[in-house]
């Protein structure tokens, strides 16, 4: 395996030593300089007269009190036990609901300088509190560039010298050759993919990704040995269809319908010939009968799809996103390279993504009327307007926008993550005994999805913090 060699494998190994050590640890204390994003941390804290979203979909219910005691839910209900030492928190006007499960997230800003190696710009500091200021809890980063430097990140949120959600590390990305990822190891055997994952599984990763380039054999040998851990694989796909994955035994897809290469003219086998995915999925129909089966084969192999319309739709007519709010946490380089990339995009092809983001809408929406597990993403990837935190709210919005109820959206973000993530006992809805991983928003967002944007307090472990402040905090931060 030639990924890594010399000091740089001995620091892996010193690395991996540690992290299982701390990997199931919560910080009882954060550092002094990130104190003054806290907004509660006593060890009893009730939130009264809170409207509540429980994220199993169900209705809304009015009035609650929320007792949490040490980090769990001890009780929700309209007329709780209030320990005489409890911390109160007014929850008027507000609305609680379970901190959000992201399935698609990076650290990285896609860079678009067009330099080798360059791809992109490592977050520390700047995404993981993006993500935590706008109610994401617990992530899953789908594909790393900088694997050791994430698992240092995850690491440090741990020991409480960053802030920031709990997160599930993808190893770097299970390529092969002719990748534009210079970050990725081309891989070119069974064995080498499985030498690969069982590397990483060594060092900490927990799932693992396969992207544009992998063969149907070096997949499933990739799978295989991930599954030998119990470990998860999904796949942004190419040369690989999504019917051929899915006999593999993968377990996730990203995006969806518009990285199928299942239907497209002439697919030779073990091939990816870039495409532009606009142009191919503004002409499918997803009521034709290959559409259909093909949803009937993920859905009776229980794969999921994990939606990430927002990086999709800034390729779109929809100047008026990001908000001014969100390019404000861009460097002056990054937010000017980002609009002139947008005002520089053909109206046509603008038009085509248009019409290739409802075709997606349409068939996330049959997807999850056939019984399939549809997970979120933000992917802060593509032109560089879907960024950490407040595309994953533009990411809710646009799921509304497809025809799914406020309460649905909230559902496919929240409980269904957990339930992939096998954590559905501990995160993904509120309830007794459960962590209290909790979003304080202003108004109703289960009337209307927008009100997500009011996000004032976020509880991770029972911690409240300060949402506004977390942001303010990485102004300008972002894409330096």
């Amino acid at each position: 395996m030639r990924i890594l060699t010399g000091l740089t494998a001995c620091l892996c190994v010193l690395i991996s030593a540690y992290i299982p050590t701390v990997h199931a640890q919560r910080a009882q204390f954060l550092h002094d300089s990130l104190k003054q994003f806290v907004f509660a941390d006593e060890p009893v804290i009730v939130i009264r007269n809170v409207r509540v979203i429980t994220g199993d979909g169900s209705s809304t219910r009015e009035n609650q009190s929320i007792l949490i005691r040490k980090g769990r839910i001890l009780q929700i209900g309209a007329n709780p036990l209030v320990p005489d030492d409890a911390r109160i928190v007014d929850g008027s006007d507000l609305t609680a609901l379970p901190g959000l499960v992201m399935m698609h997230e990076h650290l990285f800003y896609a860079s678009s300088k067009g330099q080798i190696g360059n791809y992109g710009d490592l977050q520390p500091v700047a995404f993981p509190r993006l993500y935590l200021a706008h109610g994401v809890t617990t992530m899953r980063t789908a594909g790393s560039l900088e694997p050791i430097n994430e698992l240092q990140i995850k690491r440090g949120i741990i020991e409480g010298r960053f802030i920031g959600p709990e997160m599930d590390i993808t190893a770097p990305y299970l390529e092969g050759p002719g990748s534009f990822l210079y970050q990725a190891e081309p891989i070119e055997s069974p064995d080498e993919a499985q030498r690969i994952v069982e590397f990483w599984v060594q060092q900490g990763a927990t799932s693992f990704k396969a992207y544009n380039f992998i063969s149907r054999e070096n997949l499933g040998a990739a799978i295989e040995q991930a599954h030998a851990h119990d470990f998860k694989v999904t796949g942004h796909l190419c040369s690989v269809t999504f019917a051929e994955a899915i006999d593999l035994g993968i377990d996730n897809i990203e995006h969806g319908i518009n990285s199928a290469t299942d239907f497209m003219v002439g697919k030779k086998a073990d091939v990816c010939k870039l495409y532009n995915a606009a142009a191919y999925t503004a002409g499918l129909d997803v009521n034709s009968a290959r559409i259909r089966a093909l949803i009937k084969k993920l859905v009776d192999a229980n794969v999921a799809i994990t939606s990430t319309l927002a990086v999709f739709a800034d390729y779109g007519t929809r100047r008026t996103r990001p908000t001014d709010d969100a390019l404000s946490v861009l460097s002056e380089e990054a937010r000017q390279r980002y609009l002139q990339t947008k005002k520089g995009m053909p109206a046509a092809m603008a038009a085509m993504a248009d019409d290739a983001l409802k075709v997606e809408m349409a068939f996330q929406r049959a997807f999850v009327q056939a019984g399939g597990l549809l997970l979120a993403g933000t992917d802060p990837t593509g032109l560089g307007g879907t960024i950490a935190g407040f595309g994953t709210l533009w990411q809710m919005e646009l799921l509304v926008e497809a025809g799914f109820t406020p309460l649905e959206a909230i559902r496919i973000a929240t409980r269904n993550g957990a339930e992939y993530l096998e954590k559905l006992a501990d995160i993904g809805t509120l309830a007794p005994g459960k962590q209290a991983d909790i979003m304080l928003v202003r108004g109703r967002p289960d009337d209307d999805i927008n009100y997500l944007r009011n996000v004032e307090v976020v509880f991770k472990n029972g911690i409240g913090y300060k949402s506004r402040e977390l942001i303010d905090s990485v102004k300008g931060m972002v894409g330096k």
